[in-house]
């Protein structure tokens, strides 16, 4: 019986060691996700603004070409 209920014990061991393991990597993986979502919102707000400016820019000029 004590054999038994070792086998199950180690059985439980590994699978929670694999388990463990898993959600590690995954930890990791959203961690490096959310670093590059940060970087890319950083981005886009940049560009976004670079947009707006030329945009602006490009008004300003029209409006000095019709006066």
């Amino acid at each position: 019986m004590m054999k038994g209920l070792m086998g199950r014990c180690l059985t439980h061991e590994t699978v929670l060691e694999r388990v463990r393991a898993k959600v590690e990597l995954t930890e990791d993986e959203l961690n490096h996700l959310q670093n590059w979502k940060s970087k890319m919102e950083k981005k886009f707000e940049q560009k976004t603004k670079e947009a707006k400016k030329a945009l602006e820019d490009k008004d300003k000029e029209v409006r000095d070409l019709k006066d």
